[in-house]
């Protein structure tokens, strides 16, 4: 596999992990993308009963439809006409005629007006997979997936090479992504050989000679060829040199497989290709060739700047309606991992990783459990079954309402009575001269105190008590005590 810059991670509890990269925030940006596809799932099953419902609609119209040219029909042929040449049989048939004409151009209204529904419904489906290629767009180019892949396809150009990344998964995915390479790197210009590795040759048939042709082995300097196209994987290197920067002239093909024999085609100018048998050392000198190319574009996969084209099991993913199919194997690909960083967490409500940041300095990675559910919260309880897999727990805003329970049928048990207390009281002036305000609190067989009120009407100085309304929960009572 390609990689980016590796670096070295810790799981919570301090022990080594094969981790490369921040999988917490893979994690992160995987429950968004999975999100955003099963609402846009379920945003096309919508549209797909809006368009079932409209086709049905226009059947059933086109069924009244015809039901009214027969009625009429039946109407007009079994009245009374008279003879052939008569006024009712003229009416009649200019009555026949009407009715085929009105009842065929509602036909086609019927079939515009659908037409146009579907067309517009079709249009909101495609606008919404758009939205699910967006969403993995902004995954992939910030991450690899589990069990990623990379090749890399060079091609010269001008003045440097175009450059695709092929991504590859074991469950199905397959996309294409385009790089924008910084500023000065070395694969902005089309490059030599020796810019590579210096004094690059091999042995290699040359047919010459004035009186009589004939061929025989003679080095062949590989050095000022240019690199005009290159392909990647973990593992081959394929290279095409060339004796012109744009892949013009002759040269040759090489092709350097991990374990396996080098390969080496001499190429004519008129494109015409044969083997040739490499002699013993020079297939270790261009296998040093490869790896240095190999070494070349190790960082070009953190450059990719667009996603060109994905597919799911060889559907593309902009035509798929059920991306859920895509989600449930990214969690199952992704689980074991989540799995294992959940069990070498310390805390129970968190998912924790550590990393290496220089010499003997470590930093922390987490994210609590809680926001990673919250992020579920804008799908149904069923929606939220795709990311059962997956150790994250549960809140009560994601749990459904727990059904209503039926009323006891057993007495209620009677609290023990509490010990008597003194009644608190506050007494409260309501004006500078006017009536006083006492409030007490009395307790009433073992429950929470109720507050009472008493005080002195002005004018007539009549008193008043009565018993405040019951507080909303304990704590405006207790407030007295």
């Amino acid at each position: 596999m390609l990689h980016t810059k590796a670096m070295s991670y810790l799981f919570g509890d301090s022990t080594p992990s094969s981790l490369s990269s921040n999988f917490i925030e893979l994690l992160r940006d995987t429950l968004s993308f999975g999100v955003d596809a099963l609402l846009a799932e379920d945003r096309l099953r919508g549209r797909e009963a809006e368009a079932a419902a409209a086709r049905s609609a226009a059947d059933g119209e086109l069924l009244r439809l015809a039901e009214l040219r027969s009625n009429v029909a039946r109407a007009v042929d079994g009245s009374p006409r008279g003879n052939d040449a008569s006024a009712t049989s003229r009416c009649a048939a200019v009555l026949r005629g009407a009715l085929e004409e009105a009842v065929a151009a509602h036909e086609a209204e019927v079939a515009a007006d659908l037409a146009a529904a579907i067309a517009g419904l079709e249009r909101a489906m495609a606008d919404e997979r758009a939205g699910c290629v967006r969403a993995f767009e902004a995954l992939v180019l910030r991450h690899d997936l589990p069990g990623t892949s990379h090749g890399l396809r060079l091609v010269a150009g001008d003045p440097g090479y175009a450059v695709r990344v092929e991504s590859v998964t074991s469950y199905g995915l397959r996309w294409r992504s385009e790089v924008r390479l910084p500023d000065g790197h070395a694969l902005g210009h089309v490059l030599r050989v020796e810019k590579l590795l210096a004094s690059v040759e091999i042995q290699a048939p040359e047919t010459g000679g004035w009186l009589r042709k004939e061929t025989r082995l003679k080095a062949q300097r590989l050095d000022r060829l240019f690199v005009t196209s290159a392909t990647v994987s973990p593992q081959q290197v394929t290279l095409s040199l060339r004796a012109g920067a744009d892949g013009a002239g002759a040269g040759f093909a090489l092709s350097v497989e991990r374990g396996a024999a080098v390969r080496v085609r001499r190429v004519a100018e008129d494109g015409v290709a044969v083997d040739v048998e490499l002699v013993e050392g020079d297939a270790q000198r261009l296998v040093e060739l490869a790896e240095k190319v190999r070494a070349l574009v190790a960082d070009v996969v953190a450059h990719r700047s667009a996603l060109l084209e994905v597919t799911f099991d060889d559907e593309p993913l902009a035509e798929m309606n059920r991306p859920s199919l895509l989600v449930d194997r990214l969690v199952a690909a992704m689980a074991p991992t989540v799995k294992e960083i959940a069990a070498r967490s310390l805390s129970p409500t968190e998912l924790v990783l550590k990393r290496t940041v220089a010499g003997n300095r470590r930093e922390e990675l987490f994210v609590a459990k809680a926001e990673l559910l919250a992020k579920l919260e804008p799908l149904s309880p069923a929606a939220r079954q795709h990311f059962a897999a997956l150790p994250l727990g549960s809140t009560p805003s994601l749990l459904p309402a727990p059904p209503a329970s039926a009323p006891s049928s057993a007495p209620a048990s009677t609290p023990a009575p509490r010990r008597p207390s003194a009644r608190p009281s506050l007494t409260l002036p309501l004006e500078e001269s006017g009536p006083t305000l006492v409030l007490e609190g009395r307790g009433t067989d073992g429950r929470a105190p109720v507050a009472e009120a008493s005080g002195v009407l002005p004018g007539d100085g009549d008193a008043v008590s009565g018993e405040l309304p019951e507080a909303e929960d304990d704590r405006d009572t207790q407030a007295f005590a």
